[in-house]
């Protein structure tokens, strides 16, 4: 039961969020963060791993740490223009646990 509240607060949280983003017009703002990092990410590394890449660990890791270090960059701007708490950190300290 405490898992379905907690799953409610959550998406609660984040209706609320894509509202305000809706209401001020900040959705604009994530255009031009999905053109320039979000593109060139995917366009980079689909070539890569047309040429294999992914089957190469090391390439493998680096995708990873590349990809988690965009994520989080982008986590906490989604944040900061919806005006609410980032949680980035907090749930990157969780999974060491």
């Amino acid at each position: 039961m405490a898992k379905l509240i907690e799953a409610d607060t959550r998406l609660d949280a984040w209706m609320k969020a894509t509202d305000h983003l809706l209401d001020h017009g900040s959705m604009l703002n994530l255009i031009p963060v999905l053109n320039q990092v979000v593109r060139t990410f995917t366009a980079k590394w689909h070539r890569e791993s047309l040429t294999g890449a992914f089957g190469n660990m090391e390439r493998r890791k680096e995708f990873r740490k590349q990809l988690q270090a965009d994520l989080r960059n982008y986590n906490r701007f989604l944040a900061e223009i919806a005006g609410v708490e980032d949680l980035t950190d907090l749930q990157r300290s969780d999974e060491g646990k």
